[in-house]
C-alpha cells in the first residue's frame, strides 16, 4: 500500500493503510444477473435499513456468489473484466464499491491458480484502483490506464500468509515494487 500513496492528487493524502471494518453476509438468495445499477440500489437499500454504516472512507466490496453475472453498461463479468469499481452519491456522499464476481470462469482464471487465488489477485487490483481513481482521479494519460491497469496479470506474488496479489505499478521507480 505505500506504492500508493503517490498516486494522490489532492492535498489529502492517501493513507499507506487499510482498515478492516465489519463484514456484512446477506442471507438472501442472490439474483441470476446484477446491473451496476442494481448493484448501486442493493447497497442503497442496506444503508436505508441501517444494516451497513453510511461512510466516504470505506470501499464497499460486493462479492457475488458462483451462479451471479454482473453487468456494466454493455460489459458482462467473466467475458470483459472480472471485477470492477465505481462510485455513485446517496444522500449528497460519494460512496466506493467494488464489484467482484466469484471468478470461477475461464475468462478470470490462470493456469495453476485456483478461484480463491483470483479473488484475492482480482480483489487486491480493484481495491488499489478504487483508493487512487476513486472518481477519475488519477489515469496515465498516454495510455488510458489506471495504476493496476498497468500491472494486470504480471509480476504475481504470494503475500505472507499465501495470498496471492498483483503489484502496484511504481512511477517513482517506474515498475513494480513488492
Amino acid at each position: 500500500m505505500k506504492v500508493v500513496t503517490q498516486y494522490s492528487k489532492t492535498n489529502n493524502a492517501i493513507s499507506a493503510t487499510l482498515t478492516h471494518v465489519a463484514d456484512f453476509v446477506d442471507s438472501k438468495t442472490a439474483p441470476n444477473s446484477i446491473s451496476d445499477s442494481g448493484v448501486q440500489s442493493y447497497l442503497t437499500g442496506l444503508f436505508n435499513a441501517a444494516k451497513i454504516p453510511v461512510s466516504t472512507s470505506t470501499i464497499y466490496g460486493v462479492f457475488l456468489p458462483s451462479g451471479t453475472t454482473s453487468t456494466n453498461g454493455s460489459s458482462r463479468s467473466c467475458t470483459s473484466y472480472c471485477g470492477y469499481h465505481s462510485s455513485y452519491t446517496y444522500n449528497g456522499k460519494t460512496i466506493l464499491y467494488a464489484v467482484l464476481p466469484y471468478n470461477n470462469c475461464s475468462g478470470c482464471s490462470i493456469s495453476g491458480k485456483t478461484v480463491l487465488d483470483m479473488m484475492t489477485i482480482v480483489t487486491s487490483h480493484e481495491i488499489r484502483e478504487t483508493i487512487t481513481d476513486p472518481v477519475n482521479a488519477w489515469w496515465e494519460t498516454s495510455s488510458g490506464y489506471e495504476a493496476d491497469d498497468k500491472c494486470a496479470w504480471h509480476g504475481l506474488y504470494q503475500q505472507t500468509g499465501g495470498a496471492w496479489v498483483q503489484p502496484e505499478y511504481s512511477n517513482a521507480l517506474a515498475g513494480w515494487p513488492r
